[in-house]
């Protein structure tokens, strides 16, 4: 269960170091914006002598690898791994030892004429750093923290009851930019990301924030008028200088901690607008297809605005501490009469069991994450949220767990006893949950004999009504079977045997992820 073990171990790294085009409107676009004269982290040295250490009564590099909970530990391109048993290759972890597992802490022979450091980010870079650690930041001493990607730290504040980053992320993501493409301009401002890179460039342990945790932030600093909470919410939030300062403006009390800055817009026609006028933030919550909400902060205005506004547009960034902090991947808990492992969805908090079934960890329950355009019925909490075929294939699912292929669903039937053509027959009784299923006529009980518990969600068709919700269980799979279709599994109340259809990716079905 190699996934899990890192995930496990990534949260327990945290813990350890730290225990369309709606826009406002914009009088001008100013030239020569303020730089402040903050300049960029330093990179924390390593406190072992000759860059050799020791864990665990082994020895390493600690130019390239870390000592953590008693486990020598690499990052590749940001990703934590064991290079005892994986190494790093053009930034991507595989299987097979990069180090010797002996006490030498050299690269084993197996591995050292492909191992490319440069596509590894020491954890050196963090090394002797303490989060938590304070320095002082427009007149706060506020709490940082360390990016184990490229060493930066940031300072956070706690308000609402979360953590968020008190200043703008500077994380240089493909696609990025400094405001007029000005290095000196990302040390104050931080850089700006389209919607889908803002969406996966926090670091490990935090999060692009939701629609809904922009809402709490702001209601938190005494925001009125409900649901955004909106009102009077800039002030508290905004930075008490660099803000223009000309007639009509508001300044900011800061008293939040927040320091909100105005590092203006970049739009997909080149240009760069609004920094010292206008600051604009990310959420990761979609308007449509095409669109994400944001949130922005004006120079001439005690208020947060909301709004929607086009992907590609590059934004600032402000990410919140992740709802999975401090969970323990792995942990146990009762689900359908087993107890069953868990891990936990950094994009909204929420925890899935999982079981393996033929060297594979499959979810042991639907996923309800709050896509754009997923449907409820009735309780999301039982049989989880249904997608369309498109939404489900765009990584709807968690971070290291993937939509399942139609290959990957028939090694599921066939690991647990289904026979005949994609060992369907025969595959549905192990598979199914023994309550929860209409027992009409013809009801065959489901023995759940493998923990996969799966329930009958229904589905939604194309008229946006659910149907044949307790009757029958629809999954899609990512193999498409031509333009205007692909490949689903089904389970219904009276057979033991699984079916498989090729289905309109218009119809809205539940899904099941499957561990990469």
């Amino acid at each position: 269960m190699t996934g899990s073990k890192f995930v496990i171990f990534a949260l327990c790294l945290v813990l350890f170091l730290a225990c369309s085009d709606i826009d406002v409107i914009d009088p001008y676009t100013r030239d020569g914006a303020p730089v402040a004269s903050s300049s960029s982290s330093e990179l924390s040295s390593s406190s072992e002598i000759g860059n050799i250490g020791i864990c665990n009564g082994k020895e390493y590099n600690t130019t390239l690898y870390n000592c953590v909970m008693g486990e020598i530990v690499g990052s590749c391109k940001g990703v934590s791994y064991y290079p005892e048993y994986q190494r790093c290759e053009n930034g991507i972890i595989i299987d097979g030892a990069e180090i010797s597992s002996s006490s030498t802490g050299t690269q084993s022979s197996s591995s050292s004429s492909s191992y490319d450091a440069s596509s590894s980010s020491s954890p050196a870079q963090c090394s002797g750093f303490v989060n938590g650690t304070t320095r002082p930041h427009y007149g706060k001493d506020k709490a940082q923290f360390c990016d184990e990607r490229d060493g930066k730290k940031y300072v956070y504040v706690s308000i609402g009851g979360r953590d968020w980053m008190a200043e703008n992320l500077n994380y240089d993501a493909d696609g990025s930019k400094c405001y007029d493409n000005s290095e000196p301009n990302c040390d104050t401002y931080g850089r700006l990301y389209n919607w889908d890179k803002a969406t996966n460039a926090c670091p490990f342990g935090w999060n692009l924030p939701s629609d809904a945790e922009w809402d709490a932030l702001t209601q938190a600093v005494g925001g009125t008028t409900s649901p955004n909470y909106l009102t009077g919410a800039a002030t508290p939030l905004k930075a008490a200088s660099i803000w223009n300062t000309e007639t009509g403006s508001i300044i900011g009390t800061d008293v939040s901690g927040f320091t909100a800055l105005p590092g203006g817009i970049y739009a997909s026609n080149g240009n760069f607008s609004n920094v010292y006028d206008y600051g604009n933030w990310w959420s990761a919550t979609e308007y449509d297809a095409g669109n994400a909400y944001r949130r922005i902060m004006g120079y001439n205005s005690g208020n947060v605005s909301r709004n929607y506004n086009d992907k590609t547009r590059q934004l600032s960034v402000r990410c919140i501490k992740s709802l999975c902090s401090g969970f323990v991947n792995g942990t146990t808990r009762p689900h359908y009469g087993k107890d069953k492992a868990q891990f936990c969805d950094e994009r909204d908090g929420k925890k899935y069991v999982y079981v393996p079934i033929g060297g594979k960890n499959w979810m042991a329950e639907n996923l309800n994450y709050n896509a754009y355009g997923s449907k409820c019925y009735d309780n999301c909490n039982t049989y989880g949220r249904s997608y369309n075929w498109n939404t489900a294939i765009n990584n709807v699912c968690p971070q290291g767990w993937h939509l399942p292929s139609d290959a990957e669903w028939n090694t599921l039937t066939q690991a647990v006893g289904g026979t005949g053509d994609n060992f369907l027959t025969g595959a549905a009784k192990p598979l199914k949950t023994i309550e929860g299923w209409d027992k009409g006529n013809g009801y065959i009980a489901g023995t759940d004999l493998y923990g996969f518990s799966a329930l009958p969600g229904g589905f939604t068709g194309t008229d946006d009504q659910f149907l044949s919700v307790t009757i029958d269980g629809f999954w899609w799979s990512s193999t498409k079977y031509n333009d205007d279709t692909a490949y689903a599994r089904f389970m219904r109340f009276w057979d033991s045997d699984v079916g498989r259809v090729s289905s309109i990716k218009v119809d809205m079905f539940s899904v099941r992820c499957v561990e990469d």
